[in-house]
């Protein structure tokens, strides 16, 4: 007999991820968040659920998938999945820091919602500060790119444009030294709003995206995603 828990649930999320069974996996999260069926009513899911089907979702392709995404990740954030409240300093201060890239970007889009929301009830225009975390990477780069300036320096080497420090691949793989959310959260911002949102990442916290208060002035929280 198979016991209807969490972790079987789990499971069954992950077949469902690796077969591409997007709508089956959102029938299940909606089963384990009691909106359908009476089956998984005493199921709570949990991060791993939440990953898994959003990751299934974004797979998926349309307007249909992108509202499902929203969807799942309003209800994870109800419920305190992610985004609790504790982990905030304030509204405009968010860690995203230990989340996938699909998670990531199911979350760029429910924060400028809801900021959206708060400027229109009256809430002050503030920077926007999405901490993304530097990730092992960036640390073990330093370390790279060291050896390799000695290297070039001993060898006498120099790359095309003079400078023995590292060149972005024409390819668009990431050097050393780069953060794999950081740099998917910044994409995020400028492919999935209209306008692009511009963000930059501050000279003392190379861990954390800046939307400055300008820009969202600018922008006026008024941007529709892109379809």
């Amino acid at each position: 007999r198979i016991i209807c828990d969490t972790v079987s649930y789990n499971a069954l999320l992950s077949a469902f991820v690796n077969g591409g069974q997007a709508d089956m996996a959102y029938d299940i999260w909606n089963e384990m968040c009691g909106k359908k069926g009476n089956i998984g009513k005493n199921v709570s899911p949990d991060i791993k659920s939440l990953t898994s089907v959003i990751a299934c979702l974004e797979r998926g392709e349309g307007k249909e998938k992108e509202e499902q995404i929203d969807e799942v990740f309003a209800t994870a954030v109800e419920r305190q999945i992610i985004l609790p409240q504790d982990s905030m300093d304030t509204k405009w201060e968010i860690d995203l820091s230990g989340m996938s890239l699909p998670v990531a970007r199911a979350a760029c889009r429910f924060i400028i919602k809801r900021l959206q929301q708060e400027i229109k009830g009256g809430e002050n225009y503030q920077d926007l500060m999405l901490i993304t975390g530097v990730g092992k990477h960036h640390y073990q780069s330093d370390y790279t790119r060291k050896q390799k300036n000695e290297n070039d320096d001993f060898l006498g080497k120099e790359d095309e444009g003079g400078n023995s420090s590292e060149q972005n691949n024409s390819d668009g793989r990431r050097t050393p030294g780069t953060t794999a959310l950081r740099e998917y959260v910044q994409q995020t911002l400028q492919q999935d709003f209209k306008p692009p949102i511009s963000s930059v990442i501050p000279d003392n916290a190379v861990g954390v995206l800046q939307v400055k208060k300008e820009m969202l002035q600018m922008w006026n929280l008024d941007g529709e995603q892109k379809h």
